[in-house]
């Protein structure tokens, strides 16, 4: 019953503060990077 009380307020920052920079940077620069290498390494392995 103590750490639902200090979950609430961590829940109530930590992850808006991490759910905007973290959905705004990590999946763009992940994805990008991620679908430009995927694609040759995928053609490297067929082969």
């Amino acid at each position: 019953m103590v750490a639902p009380a200090p979950e609430q307020p961590l829940t109530s920052e930590p992850p808006m503060a991490d759910a905007e920079p973290l959905i705004s940077e990590p999946p763009m620069a992940e994805t990008a990077p991620l679908t430009s290498e995927p694609t040759p390494v995928a053609a490297a392995a067929g082969f």
